[in-house]
């Protein structure tokens, strides 16, 4: 069919892919005339999100009962070193190493006799905390629920590690327990989160 330049500015006859590349530029094209199903899908990678923007999550979680003695410091002040149980890890690839990383960690437990109790998240083999705290468990009754979040630039595209541990003064605390209770039964959980944010 013959190329027509028509009167009304149109063409006809124009075959699919008969322009040469480059022919249309982004100028060329009106505004919100691509629509998502018209993007290939590698065209749009984490490097073209807005700052904010989450590129990814990973999670774990665990209704496993555990149980540890292991000592922190002895004034029980929150352990800035890597003493302590470990209990969950979490295992991360950033896709930039300016990255944001947001971590938090929710569990469940319960110390016996009543007392102290140290919790912290490591990063690798780091010694030091990255974020740490304690809490008092006034009763031998029942246990509670508590939290940890730390937020980071990544600094890495390499695979890194978060470790979460606990600790007590000899005590012993129960993971994922609350046997002085027992309502919960055995569904009590506690999980690992980490999003990458984009920076």
């Amino acid at each position: 069919m013959a190329i027509v330049i028509n009167g009304s500015g149109t063409v006809t006859g124009l075959a699919v892919g008969g322009l040469p590349d480059g022919t249309v530029d982004a100028g060329t094209l009106a505004t919100d005339s691509v629509t998502a199903a018209k993007l290939e899908v590698s065209a749009i990678t984490g490097a073209d999100l807005p700052a904010g923007s989450v590129l990814q999550v990973v999670s774990t979680q665990t209704s496993s009962g555990a149980t540890t003695t292991a000592s922190t410091p002895s004034d029980n002040t929150i352990p800035q070193i890597s003493e302590g149980t470990e209990f969950m890890t979490l295992a991360i690839t950033p896709t930039s190493s300016s990255s944001k990383l947001f971590i938090q960690v929710n569990f469940y437990g319960q110390i016996s006799p009543a007392n102290w109790f140290s919790y912290a998240l490591f990063q690798d083999s780091t010694a030091n905390a990255l974020a740490a705290n304690r809490d008092y468990q006034s009763t031998n009754t029942a246990g509670s629920n508590q939290s940890l979040t730390h937020y980071m630039t990544a600094g890495t595209t390499s695979a890194t590690t978060f470790r979460f541990r606990v600790g007590t003064g000899g005590q012993t605390f129960s993971f994922n327990s609350d046997s002085g209770n027992g309502i919960f039964g055995g569904v009590l959980s506690s999980s690992m989160t980490i999003m990458e944010i984009a920076g």
